[in-house]
This record gives C-alpha cells, structure tokens and sequence, in this order.
C-alpha cells in the first residue's frame, strides 16, 4: 500500500471517532462547531472533512489534513467537558423554571435563560426576558426590571431592531435613576452611545457620552473610565480626529490591563486597531486586533470575534492580500450567523462584494450584493418586494459589459465628442454675448434702483429722526408732568403736613426747656432739705420725659427732612433742552458732590479718577435734570466707598465719558434698534470700588421710596426720578456689580446726527 492509501486510510478511520464527538455534541453544536471552525481557519485549510465536503488535495494537504484530526479529535475531548456543562446547567434551569413558585426564583431563571440565548437565539432570549419582566412587575422589583430592560435593550441591538433597543434601553435609564445607581446609569448612556455608532449619529453619540461623563467622573470606576476614554475615541475616530482618538484608545487600554478587564482590553484594542487602520498604519493594526483576538477566543464570544474577523479581513483588504482578506470575511460571516446578529453579515457582505469587485469576479460581486440588500431590505425597509437588489446587479453586470465594449466604440466617441464641443462653443459665445447684454441693461436698472433706495432711505432716516425727537419730546412732556404732580402733591403734603410738623417740633422743644427748669427748681429745694425717695422718682420720671420729648422733636425733624427732600426732588429745571458739554458737566458736579461729602465726612479720602473723552461733542439736554442724574449717583457712590467700603482697599470713584458707535452690547435693544447700526452714543460711566449691590436688591433700586441707607440718611426717591429723567432723554441708565468689587452705574445718551 502507497503512502497516500494509507493516509486515505487513517483518514477514514478516524471519521467515526469524529461523528461520535459530533453526536455527543449535538445539543451543543453551534459552540463546538465555532471552536473547530476557528481552529481550521488559523491552519487555514480551506474545507474542513468534519463539517464540509472534501475536495482535490496534494498529498502534502492529506498529510497535514490527518495531523490536523489527531489534534483536534485530543482537543474536542477537553471542549466536551464545558458543552456538556453548559448544556446540562440549561436543562437544570428549565427544570427549575417548571417548579419555581416565588417571583424572584422566576426572575432569575428566565433571566439567566435569556443571557445563555441572547448570542445564539435572539428570539428565544426575548421570551424568557418578557417572562422574566413579567414577574419584576408582579414583585414590583424596580431595580429587577430596569436590568431586564437594559438585557433586552442589548438583545434588540444585535437583532437590529433600533427602536425597540433605544425604546428599553431609556426604560431602565429612567428607572436607574430614579434609584440613583449612577454605576448602571453610566452603563446604559453606554449602551446607548453604542446603539448610534452602529448608525454613525455623532451628535446623539456625544449627547450621551456627555450626560455620563459627570457620573464617570462621580463614581470613579476604573472599567467605566476605560470604557468612557474608549468611546470618546471612537467619536474622535468618527469625525477624522484620528490622532486624537489614537491616543485616548490608548490611554483606555492602559487603565484597562492595570485593572486586569479582559471585556475592556478587548474593546480598546479593537477600536485603537481601527484607528490605525483609518491612518493606514494597517500592521500596526492587525497587532492590536491579533490581542484581542486571544481574548475573544478564549472567552469564545461569537459576536466579538464575528465583528473583529470582519475588521482583520478589512485590514488585508486595505493591504491588497485578498486570500487573507476572503478566509477572515468567512470566519466573519460563521461568526455572524452563530450569533445571529443580521449587523455582522451585512457588513460582510458588502466587503465581499468590493472585494469581488476589485479582483475582478463580478458574478460573485453581484452574488454578494443580492444577499446584502436583500438581508437590508428584510432589516430596514417595509417592502419585502423591493427590487433594488436585482437592478444593482444588473447594472453592475451591464456597466462590466459595457466596459468591454468601450474600446471598440472610442474612436466613433471622439470624434462625437469633437463635434459636440464645436457645437457647445459656439452656443457658449452665443450666451455670453446675451449674457454681456443683459448685465449691462441690469446694471442700469441696478443703478437707477440704486439711487432710488438711496432716497428712500434717506427719506427713512429723516422720519425715523422725527419720529425718536417725537418720543423724545413726549416722554419728557410725561416726565414733567408726572414732576408736576408730584410737586403738587409734596406741596399740599408740605401745606398739610408742615403746620403740626412745626407745632409738634417747638413744643417739644419747649417742653425740655420745662423739664430742664423744673429740674433746675427741684434741684434748689432739695439742697434746703434732705432727698426722699419720692424725688427719685419724680427725678426718673421728669428725665424720661425729657428723652421722649427729645425723640418726638429729633422724629419730627426727621419728617420735615423727608418733606423738603421730596420737594427738592420735585423741582426741575427750564425743562428746555441746550447744548451742554457732557465733560464740563460731569467734572462740575463731580466737584459738587465731593465737597458737599467731604464737609459731612472729614476724615474720609477719596481718590477721584476722571477719564473724559475729548471728542465728545456737545448735545441738547436739560443741564439741570442731567446735573440732579449725575449728583444723585456720585452722593450713592461716595456713600458706598465711604461707610461700606473695606479698610484694606482705598476708597475710588471713577468718572469715565466716551463715545460709542453702533448698537453697543451695554445699550438696550430697543436703542440699538432705533439707533440704527451707525448710530453714536454718548456714555457717562461712574464706578466705585464700595462692597457692590447684592443681586436679592439690585431690581429693586430704581424703585420710588426705596434705600438701603439708616433711617433718615435717604428718602429712597434719588435713583426713581434719575431713571424718568435719563428715559425722558431717550436715553438709559442701568447698572452692573459684582459683590466685593463695587458697581458702575453707566447712562446713555443718543447722539442726533
């Protein structure tokens, strides 16, 4: 006997010692069927006697074909033990799920039924999760039932199903936090960050990587870090930032073997070995994919490996070594279909088709077309009928055919070609003659409609001008009246009020004369005779008499200050407006009021700082109700540095005038709109470096009658009628602070042109 009859002979000898461990694993096969599959592809034989049909060998493939069997026929007899195990802890389970009787025993049961079908049958996995959903609701379990919703979520992801994957995924977000579990938050925005990678939605992805960002950097879980560095990168990766996403993958992978993470050392290193790949630093690439792939195999998860099979076929493909590139697209596809996940294989089939399409074998191209639009078709379209799959091929087909025709038909083209540019030449010059003729009668148009906005617009400026002098004019109309009123009314408060206010003050007055007489006669009589207790008392009394009478006249005084501060503030000037130099004014009563604080305040200094703009013009305003404005501010602001202001700072007041032009951010929109964008401003500014304005008063301090100065320091009626008066000029007069940093009060004018 040949060698080669007796290699066919050990061959066949050992087919039933491989039938029996394919019996024996029958219940098992999809998992022993992934190992043997794996195993070939590495050996790269391209069809396996255990689970194909044979084909012509060399006799050095039969030679390697039988060592192959001896080794794997030792292998499958220490698989056996884990597909037994695992078989055999299914069938405890649903022997178990027959008998349970608790809610939480259901719930675990189908729970754990669900895990052990979700790679395998998608299907079957959703039942025992609904059963197991089922009775969280009946326990009324919360946190039960956010975890079947987020398996389910997971579940939905690998059949495709986005919507009902997104739909349970927020389901157990909004249970999670409710619960406040911030680490199975995180892991679900995860989950839902994943779901639109597989969709290439950037915006949705930093969405939710964003809201979980707070809770990484709350919880501080090392995985969760990893995975988050991981997930920035592949968006990085996503939007072209591919140096970036490098060295985040990077960094993922570095915290995830510190920790020792076997799910995030193979995330990381299959994301960095993209990459690389998009850099086109392919064998750095298939590195990093050869790490994950020992990590995948051992933990023989068909949706991981399916996925990264794909990427290393991808990477060959990149490279040109189509053979490594078709032997990884299968491992892919078997991959794929053993963890029925539809993502994988469309995936793949679209790269056999380029690939078929770059080697030249179009029929297989258009084979591999079919079966991605029609699983496509199935997955995301609502007609089943479509037939975009078919037209494809054709035209594929028909466009390769066409291309063997080219040559034949390229001098006849030519020569067409020659004659249609002829033609499209002298059209072109036919059309730019036309085209000369209509930009000069457009251009004449153009400049007659140009003249006519030009008029129009200055027409428009001219009634805007009117209209604002006309709001300027009725609203210092409306302050003068409502000054009027209020000098009526303070002057019949002063007629009404004055008289008692009077009787009350000198009567009091007299009365401590009184007291001080009577005191001065008992004084007297007592030196002549010894002093009892009764003139103790009477001592006692007469005294507080005299402190109430020193009260109601000092509270008397006090009304009378507020009666003729409120006719001061009533007064007002011509009410005719002049042309007033803004930085003589401001200097003026910056003076004015300083003197006026100094001789109340002598051993307060103040450092004056005047930054006056010389090009301001002069512009029409009432002097004297602008000078009130500014001597009011500058009273507050020397108050503020003066009796608030802390000991470590020197007290400053700073006095600043400009001009501005357009709409400037500190104006009101209504004065930047009627302004106009060329419109100029004049802006008085005064600062002061006191203890600031708290935010709970600041809407407050233009309000009549309110102050935040000790009781008879201030009638609250200062800032009230400078706002009227600033608005009666069209202008406006806010205010900024900042607590500990003082406040700049800032008033504008608009500068007629």
């Amino acid at each position: 006997m040949n060698s080669t009859a007796r290699l066919d002979t050990e061959i066949e000898s050992s087919k039933p010692l491989i039938d029996k461990w394919n019996s024996a694993c029958e219940r098992s096969k999809p998992a022993a069927q992934t190992f043997l599959n794996h195993f070939i592809g590495k050996v790269k034989v391209k069809e396996s006697i255990l689970l194909r049909k044979t084909y012509k060998e060399t006799e050095k493939d039969k030679w390697y074909r039988t060592k192959l069997l001896r080794l794997l026929l030792v292998l499958s007899l220490i698989v056996n033990f884990q597909l037994f195990g695992q078989n055999e802890r299914v069938l405890q389970l649903m022997n178990d799920l027959e008998t349970a009787s608790t809610d939480s025993a259901k719930i675990y049961i189908n729970k754990q039924l669900g895990y052990y079908y979700q790679n395998v049958n998608q299907k079957k996995a959703l039942e025992y999760f609904d059963a197991g959903l089922k009775a969280a609701v009946n326990a009324n379990d919360s946190l039960q039932i956010a975890n079947i919703h987020f398996a389910k979520g997971y579940t939905y992801r690998l059949l495709i199903e986005f919507p009902d994957a997104l739909d349970n995924y927020l389901k157990s977000a909004r249970i999670y936090e409710s619960l406040n579990d911030n680490w199975r938050l995180v892991n679900t925005y995860f989950s839902i960050v994943n779901l639109y990678t597989s969709n290439e939605d950037v915006s949705k992805q930093t969405e939710y990587l964003n809201k979980a960002e707070q809770l990484v950097i709350k919880e501080n879980d090392s995985s969760q870090i990893s995975n988050f560095y991981t997930k920035k990168g592949i968006i990085y990766d996503q939007q072209g930032k591919l140096d970036s996403a490098v060295i985040l993958l990077e960094k993922a992978l570095e915290i995830a073997l510190k920790i020792n993470d076997s799910n995030e050392i193979g995330s990381s290193l299959t994301n960095l070995g993209l990459s690389l790949k998009h850099q086109n630093k392919n064998q750095e690439a298939l590195v990093q994919f050869e790490k994950a792939l020992q990590i995948y195999l051992s933990k023989n998860d068909p949706f991981s490996l399916g996925a990264l099979y794909n990427n290393i076929a991808s990477t060959y493909f990149q490279l040109g070594n189509y053979q490594s590139a078709l032997e990884n697209f299968n491992l892919s596809i078997k991959y794929g279909v053993e963890a029925g996940s539809p993502e994988i294989l469309l995936e793949n089939y679209k790269n056999l088709a380029s690939l078929y399409e770059e080697s030249k074998s179009f029929e297989d191209q258009v084979k591999y077309l079919n079966k991605y639009y029609t699983l496509k078709d199935s997955l995301y379209t609502i007609d089943k009928e479509n037939q975009l799959t078919q037209l494809e091929s054709d035209y594929i087909i028909e466009k390769k055919n066409l291309e063997l025709e080219t040559k034949d038909l390229e001098i006849q083209k030519k020569q067409a070609q020659n004659i249609t540019y002829i033609v499209l030449f002298i059209f072109s010059i036919l059309i730019l003659v036309l085209l000369i003729i209509f930009y000069k009668r457009s251009r004449r148009k153009n400049q007659l409609l140009t003249s006519k906005n030009e008029v129009i617009n200055q027409q428009k400026t001219e009634l805007e001008n009117t209209l604002e002098n006309l709001k300027s004019t009725q609203a210092q109309l409306i302050q003068s009246e409502k000054m009027a009123s209020l000098g009526e009314l303070t002057a019949g408060i002063a007629h009404e009020i004055q008289n008692p206010l009077n009787f009350v003050n000198n009567f009091s007055e007299v009365s401590a004369e009184l007291i001080e007489e009577i005191k001065e006669t008992r004084i007297k009589s007592q030196e002549t005779r010894p002093k009892t207790e009764e003139d103790e008392i009477e001592d006692e009394i007469l005294e507080d008499i005299k402190q109430n009478l020193e009260k109601i006249n000092h509270h008397g005084k006090r009304a009378d200050a507020i009666v003729k501060g409120m006719l001061e503030h009533s007064r007002t000037g011509s009410g005719e407006k002049e042309l007033t130099d803004i930085n003589s004014l401001a200097s003026e009563y910056l003076n004015l009021a300083y003197q006026s604080f100094k001789s109340k305040n002598e051993g307060v200094d103040i450092k004056l700082i005047t930054e006056l703009d010389p090009t301001i013009p002069k512009i029409e305003l009432v002097r004297a109700d602008i000078g009130k404005v500014l001597l009011n501010i500058l009273n507050n602001a020397f108050y503020a540095v003066g009796t608030g202001h802390a000991l470590s700072l020197e007290p400053m007041v700073i006095v600043t005038t400009k001009l501005r032009e357009g709409s400037p951010s500190s104006l009101s929109r209504d004065l930047g709109r009627a302004g106009g964008s060329e419109r100029k401003w004049v802006q008085i500014s005064i600062s002061d470096n006191g203890p600031g304005i708290p935010d709970a008063i600041r809407d407050k301090i233009f309000q009549p009658f309110f102050t935040t100065k000790p009781t008879g320091q201030g009638t609250g009626l200062g800032l009230s009628l400078s706002y009227d008066i600033v608005k009666a000029h069209g202008g406006e007069l806010k205010v900024e602070t900042i607590i500990g940093n003082g406040s700049k009060f800032i008033i504008s004018f608009p500068l007629k042109g």
